[in-house]
């Protein structure tokens, strides 16, 4: 039914910033001890900072009937500040002071050679060998941000002589790992049905095309691909979370049975997303992970 609010708009704006010490980390062992790793306490120094915006509107109110629109967004980010001997540590080639600590190394993708039919990569310091390894100072290896640029929702709810309609959509801004790129045909455990997309592939000296020529003996450089940012792709989205649509049976039919409230209701989940995200699903992400369910209830509550 509607609110007895009045207020109108109510608009919120929080910043926020901290800073935590004395992080759990994973520290290597080796192998043979029977444990690859201990959990142990670092005197590494984490700063989380974000802003979170909300909006609520009542953007029509009258008699029996009224809309009410709300939306909210957050940004939200991480860096490291300290990390005493980093430097000398198993972790200088996976963090950095001063950034994300969702950041990642990869080789940049430089396109398929139209000549030889394989992919290619940016040589940072032209030694003409393409290094991977992260512990080398000469690596080819450029840092990348993983963290979700922004995310947030969008719900409307309307009410009209016992009626109830409320749809909420959510959304979220991030790169994403294509479930495209990596997969070598050919190879074990390769997947046999591949994406149309595979069609724009080498197959002639002069062609311009995606995807390295198919083979049976791959080459170095198939493997690398699933090393470099040729990976990523937009798996930015919006999704309509969940629909509710439901009717509140007049008191002076149910008054007789002494029942206060009845309410007959239908919902769903997750029934589509909007999505330009290279695979199955942009939540879940991968090859076999399967995407949040679309479920359906209906039902009827009664209140004594």
């Amino acid at each position: 039914m509607p609110s007895p609010d009045k207020d109108k708009i109510f608009f919120e704006l929080a910043w926020y910033q901290n800073r935590c010490s004395n992080q759990l980390i994973d520290s290597r062992l080796p192998g043979i001890t029977g444990f690859t790793s201990v959990t142990i306490n670092q005197n590494a120094t984490v700063q989380n900072t974000g802003i979170e915006s909300t909006v609520r509107a009542k953007l029509v109110s009258s008699k029996g009937f009224e809309w009410a629109f709300s939306f909210n967004i957050g940004l939200n980010r991480n860096k490291l500040i300290a990390f005493p001997n980093l430097a000398k540590s198993p972790y200088a080639s996976i963090y950095v002071i001063g950034q994300s600590l969702n950041i990642e190394k990869y080789i940049h993708f430089t396109g398929v050679d139209p000549n030889t039919g394989k992919y290619t990569y940016l040589d940072k310091n032209h030694d003409g060998v393409i290094n991977t390894d992260a512990n080398d100072t000469a690596n080819d290896l450029f840092s990348r941000d993983r963290s979700t640029k922004f995310d947030g929702g969008i719900e409307n709810s309307f009410y009209y002589k016992g009626f109830q309609l409320s749809f909420f959509f959510n959304f979220r801004n991030q790169p994403s790992a294509t479930a495209l790129f990596g997969l070598i045909p050919g190879t074990i455990g390769s997947i046999p049905n591949q994406s149309v997309d595979v069609l724009n592939r080498w197959q002639k000296p002069g062609d311009i095309a995606k995807y390295a020529r198919f083979t049976t003996r791959p080459v170095s450089s198939d493997y690398q691909l699933g090393l470099s940012d040729a990976i990523f792709s937009n798996g930015s989205f919006i999704r309509l979370r969940n629909v509710s649509l439901s009717y509140d049976l007049p008191s002076k039919i149910i008054e007789k049975a002494f029942i206060k409230n009845c309410k007959v209701y239908v919902r769903g989940e997750n029934l589509f997303v909007i999505s330009k995200y290279k695979g199955i699903d942009p939540e879940t992400m991968g090859v076999g992970l399967l995407p949040p369910s679309k479920v359906f209830t209906a039902g009827l509550q009664f209140v004594f």
